[in-house]
């Protein structure tokens, strides 16, 4: 029984722990600087003055962060939108995280940035580890 609670006790730590690690000013911070990578701005869409569209972060489920979180570029706040199966639903250019951990120094990132048109979309892959 002893065992059993102690086992119980650590889990529980485990997940406090991650909980803690993955505050919302962290994950926001993240994320920020995952939509600010100099190499992806000339993938973002633009409208015909050349201004900034919206940027759009897609999601299956909102189990990697909240969806709520304050992130801007050039002023606009980014979109948190639901997958959807059906392609032409998904915007015309978007972000798919697939992997979004946060530790005490390091955060491990992987995700994908779809851009272009429904007959011809492509795929940039960014994996990071950054660093504190």
């Amino acid at each position: 029984m002893k065992k059993l609670f102690t086992l119980i006790f650590l889990m529980a730590f485990g997940l406090m722990s991650k909980i803690e690690a993955q505050a919302p000013g962290n994950v926001a911070m993240v994320l920020q600087k995952c939509i600010d990578l100099p190499t992806l701005q000339q993938y973002f869409p633009i409208d015909n003055e050349g201004n900034l569209k919206q940027l759009r972060i897609n999601y299956w489920h909102p189990l990697l962060f909240p969806i709520d979180l304050p992130i801007v570029k050039d002023g606009k706040k980014v979109q948190f939108n639901a997958m959807s199966a059906q392609n032409e639903k998904n915007g015309e250019a978007y972000f798919l995280f697939k992997t979004f951990n946060i530790k005490q120094v390091t955060s491990n990132v992987l995700f994908e940035y779809y851009y272009g048109n429904n007959t011809n979309s492509k795929t940039v892959e960014v994996k990071l580890e950054l660093q504190q």
